[in-house]
């Protein structure tokens, strides 16, 4: 086994971007489906719209564990990821 670090900057970069991007999306995904869903009950005024509401909430509820883990993965990789590799490159460069 090589002693060798070989670490794809830009793709490390570029993943964290992408992760980033990805969070946002889904957290103004989020946003939106909770003002549509609010939306709804301004003119639907039965039980059945209760009943949407709790069985919908109950499927977005299983995407929430996934937007905190990107969250704490997104942290990590610009608190931790690109420090490490930023100071590898800099003191490989000298």
């Amino acid at each position: 086994m090589s002693n060798k670090v070989a670490i794809p900057i830009r793709d490390v970069y570029e993943f964290t971007k992408t992760l980033k991007a990805f969070s946002k999306e889904l957290e103004t995904s989020f946003q939106s489906m909770d003002s549509a869903i609010k939306k709804c009950g301004n003119e639907w005024k039965d039980d059945k719209y209760e009943e949407f509401k709790n069985e919908f909430g109950k499927h977005l509820d299983k995407l929430k564990p996934l937007s905190e883990e990107l969250t704490r993965v997104q942290n990590h990789a610009d608190n931790v990821w690109i420090p490490i590799i930023e100071q590898y490159l800099k003191n490989k460069v000298r």
